[in-house]
């Protein structure tokens, strides 16, 4: 269900950024790695661009 949501908003919002926050590999298997950034945080509480 949740897929098929992303999937729509992403072909209807063509030019607009859509930023999600999850924990579920399903949603990352929907767009090309060139697509996702994926964010950690540090021991000291920084974050850092992760590499996938």
């Amino acid at each position: 269900m949740v897929c098929k949501i992303f999937i729509t908003l992403k072909a209807i919002l063509l030019k607009t950024q859509i930023i999600v926050t999850t924990h579920s590999p399903h949603i990352l298997q929907i767009d090309s790695k060139e697509e996702i950034i994926m964010l950690d945080i540090d021991e000291s509480g920084n974050v850092y661009k992760k590499e996938l």
